[in-house]
């Protein structure tokens, strides 16, 4: 089977990098970006099969690029990354091909994520299950 295509979208080019070097030991990642409008892009481009996205970014945040795909017909598997407290917002979504984890959690945790996604089932990091 071959590795699942994945492209990366984080403004921290430090962070965007370990976030690369996670994925890349599990699937091929095709590309990352700094920006939603670059990942928009990207995205119509490389034709991903799963998208990692930061949900807060310049020129356009991750959510709102996701919401420009889906306009476009191109309803791809998105996780999101964040250090939000989404938890409460997020709580019990049960929309599949979509997952959030949070950024302390993504060494143990991305992987898992791209993999839900992917499967179409949803999925929720361990800090957003946890009651605050």
């Amino acid at each position: 089977m071959n590795a699942l295509r994945v492209l990366v979208a984080e403004d921290n080019e430090d962070f965007r990098a370990l976030v690369v070097l996670l994925l890349n030991a599990e699937f091929h990642v095709v590309g990352d970006v700094r920006n939603g409008q670059l990942l928009v892009e990207a995205a119509v481009f490389l034709k991903p099969d799963v998208i990692v996205s930061d949900i807060l970014m310049p020129i356009m945040g991750g959510i709102s690029a996701r919401t420009e795909l889906i306009g476009r017909g191109l309803d791809y598997p998105f996780v999101f990354m964040t250090l939000l407290k989404v938890g409460n917002a997020v709580r019990g979504k049960s929309e599949g091909r979509l997952g959030y984890v949070h950024k302390i959690d993504l060494a143990s945790e991305l992987n898992a994520a791209v993999r839900a996604v992917y499967n179409g089932e949803p999925y929720l990091s361990k800090s957003f299950r946890t009651k605050s």
